[in-house]
């Protein structure tokens, strides 16, 4: 099987797949993503602070910092959002902050696409104090076995009933079946922006200062704004293994 290359330019924002070495033993894709904030974070205002753990204790990590006009919602008593676009405005990075530091696993549990789509409809645009951590995000390969089965193709990795004979032509007695499927992802969060790879009701009070600090564990999603489309979706619960 030949390489497809499609890439996708959005100004600074930049995603190419490539499918590459297809054969009776592997098929390796990958999907690569760059992009620059519309408004960068100075790295002058980034500064050690502490982070708390899911599981207790604390925490030194870089929090980046800088008040801008951004999208926002917050359910209160649950969890607040901010969306950070990134240039040529299609894409853009979704933060999910729970209200409480051991509230991470509950908002996992509650993540679904109507409850991203609701949350984003309820967004509205204010002043917003931020502080986001810088990180790198690079954690061992996963087998998506059980998800893909869990989601309706467990046919694929059974070699009696596995059927790609529309990719080699052959049903028996050599029958393609899948025998692992794992994914490796790669995630930098930085003031300039993001590079990352993978091979409700709201109360308004009038003079409040609004801050949006993400020094807790949290969830985040890069989208497309225009058609809602998850590319990358992960959780930080601690910044400094975040590379373990």
């Amino acid at each position: 099987m030949r390489c497809r290359e499609a890439r996708r330019s959005t100004g600074k924002a930049e995603i190419s797949r490539c499918g590459s070495r297809a054969s009776e033993q592997a098929v390796d894709t990958s999907v690569y993503f760059n992009g620059t904030w519309v408004s960068p974070f100075s790295p002058t205002s980034t500064r050690n602070k502490t982070f708390f753990l899911e599981a207790g204790g604390e925490v030194d990590v870089p929090l980046m910092h800088q008040k801008q006009d951004v999208l926002h919602m917050h359910a209160e008593g649950w969890y607040q959002a901010v969306e950070l676009n990134y240039r040529g405005g299609d894409l853009a990075m979704l933060l999910l902050l729970p209200d409480r530091k051991d509230r991470l696993a509950d908002l996992e549990r509650a993540l679904s696409t109507p409850m991203l789509n609701d949350c984003v409809a309820r967004m509205q645009k204010r002043e917003i104090e931020l502080y986001v951590p810088r990180f790198t995000m690079a954690p061992e390969a996963v087998d998506l076995r059980e998800q893909l089965a869990a989601f309706g193709m467990p046919d694929a990795f059974d070699n009696s009933r596995a059927d790609f004979s529309g990719i080699d032509g052959r049903r028996l007695p050599e029958p393609l079946f899948m025998s692992s499927v794992l994914q490796k992802a790669f995630l930098e969060v930085d003031e300039k922006g993001t590079r990352a790879a993978a091979a409700t009701h709201l109360q308004l009070r009038l003079g409040l200062r609004r801050v949006f600090r993400a020094d807790r564990p949290f969830l985040f999603a890069i989208r497309d704004r225009r058609s809602g489309t998850i590319l990358f979706l992960g959780r930080l619960a601690d910044p400094r293994s975040a590379t373990r």
